[in-house]
């Protein structure tokens, strides 16, 4: 039988779109505010515009911006 819980979401990871990069997470938010564009990992680009579509296609509550990248060599 299935269960009538629903399970909890995880959340949406994005990342800045077109090789951009910020030395603030401050920054970043405010660019997501704005609306520029951003890609979901291993998914296509958005911006906050698309937030309600984006909610309902991945069954998310929350979105989590990435503001540091480590480059391991």
């Amino acid at each position: 039988m299935k269960s009538t819980r629903r399970q909890p979401s995880s959340p949406l990871v994005l990342r800045p779109a077109y090789g951009r990069s910020y030395k603030t997470a401050e920054a970043v938010i405010k660019d997501w505010q704005v609306g520029k564009d951003f890609q979901i990992v291993n998914g296509p680009y958005c911006s906050i515009r698309d937030k309600p579509r984006l909610a309902k296609k991945y069954s998310c509550i929350w979105v989590n911006l990435i503001t540091t990248i480590v480059r391991v060599e």
